[in-house]
Formats: structure tokens, C-alpha cells, sequence
């Protein structure tokens, strides 16, 4: 990745506030950067232009909003540890980006790619391997058959909209004090799709996110565990 790159990486973390002195997590995600480049054409992982859209709209966006997933980490631990979920990982995205973050200050945060694609799983296991995520596994399932009441927090990056089959299926992998957290754009689209679960629409909360130098509106939408 050239310098520029590099830069453009470095000032986002910055503008997230996130500290990185040694430059250990910015070299993490160069080597993920890397991969998802190298792999990229042959598995269909992502939809990019260049690595500056890359580094914007999936890196920089799948860390935007770490602050607000982190003021819920302590409140929502079943024990010593947290067990968070990337449900339809895909390229990893945002677990990896997430994963790398935690693992240098929180490793008892313990994350699980959920991917249904067998050829993404076997990225995914690379790249974990390759970047020592010792916090991190890969689960080559369907949303539908991973473990039941499990996780402690659920991650989901676009991900297809929140219908009443897909909302119970995603609350039943999470504990009984779990949350759901929803990458999510605008907050009228929000509005709209939970309007039309009717009567099976959840509590949530929206909370808005900035992803730096990314002009789209971006939200973290929070949906506690529910009995449908």
C-alpha cells in the first residue's frame, strides 16, 4: 500500500480517536488491505474502485462506530469474557477490522466470522491466521444454524433488511441480556424498515456514526433481545 494510502488509513484512525502509537493496528489492517486486494477478483469479496474507497467505505466504516459497541462491552459480558458475532462476515467485514482493534486492547473480546461461502471462509481463515487473531474464529454456517444463545453482542454489515423471520433467527443467537448492533445508512430508511415489521417491530436505538471522510449518513442501529 503506498504512502498515501497509508496516510489516508492513519488520519482516519485519528479522527475515530483511536490510538494506534506503535502503528501495530495500522500495519494489521495494511496486511488485511493487502489480502482482500489479492483475493479480491476471484472470490467476489468486495465492490471497490481503488484501495482509497476500500480503506473509506469498508475499513474506516466497519471501525466507526467501535466507541459506541465498546460503551455496551462491559454491560453486556456474560462472564470474563464477550463473545461478538459478525453474522455474514463475507470478507470479514466489519468482524476483522473490529478483531484486530480489540485484540490489542481487550483480547478477553472474543469475535466469531459467521459465513455460510465455503471459498470465504477459507479467505477468512487465512487472514486470521496471517494476522495472529487469536481472539477470532471462523464458523462456515447459516445465520439460521449457528449456535442459539450464545453471543453476547450480534454485528451485522450489509446485511439484507430486517424482515420478522430474520429478526427472530438473529435474536436467537444472542444471550438473554444480548444486543443486536445493525450497520445501518439513513435513519428514514431505518424508520421504514421497522415500520414494516408491524407489530413485531423491536425496541431500538439509533445512534449516529461518522465515518471520516465518507459524506454518506451512516448509523449503528442497537436492538436488545426480545421474546417474539
Amino acid at each position: 500500500m503506498d504512502t498515501q494510502n497509508t496516510e489516508l488509513l492513519q488520519a482516519g484512525l485519528a479522527a475515530l480517536h483511536i490510538e494506534d502509537r506503535q502503528g501495530k493496528l495500522v500495519d494489521m489492517l495494511t496486511r488485511y488491505i493487502r489480502e482482500l486486494e489479492t483475493f479480491n477478483a476471484a472470490f467476489n469479496l468486495i465492490k471497490v474502485q481503488n484501495t482509497q474507497e476500500l480503506i473509506i467505505k469498508h475499513i474506516l466504516d466497519s471501525l466507526a462506530p467501535w466507541e459506541a459497541l465498546a460503551h455496551r462491552l462491559d454491560s453486556h459480558k456474560s462472564e470474563d469474557t464477550c463473545t461478538i458475532a459478525d453474522i455474514g462476515s463475507g470478507a470479514g467485514l466489519p468482524g476483522i477490522p473490529l478483531a484486530c482493534l480489540f485484540l490489542l486492547k481487550d483480547p478477553s473480546i472474543k469475535f466469531t466470522l459467521i459465513e455460510r461461502m465455503h471459498k470465504r471462509c477459507a479467505v477468512l481463515e487465512n487472514v486470521q491466521a496471517m494476522l495472529g487473531l487469536t481472539n477470532t474464529s471462523v464458523l462456515e454456517s447459516e445465520a439460521e444454524k449457528a449456535p442459539a444463545d450464545y453471543f453476547d453482542i450480534a454485528v451485522f454489515r450489509a446485511f439484507r433488511p430486517l424482515d420478522r423471520t430474520m429478526l427472530a433467527t438473529l435474536q436467537k443467537r444472542i444471550r438473554s441480556t444480548g444486543i443486536l448492533a445493525a450497520y445501518k445508512g439513513k435513519r428514514t430508511a431505518i424508520e421504514e424498515e421497522m415500520q414494516a415489521l408491524g407489530a413485531y417491530k423491536p425496541d431500538y436505538q439509533v445512534i449516529p456514526v461518522q465515518t471520516p471522510f465518507y459524506d454518506a449518513e451512516r448509523n449503528l442501529v442497537i436492538i436488545p433481545k426480545e421474546k417474539l
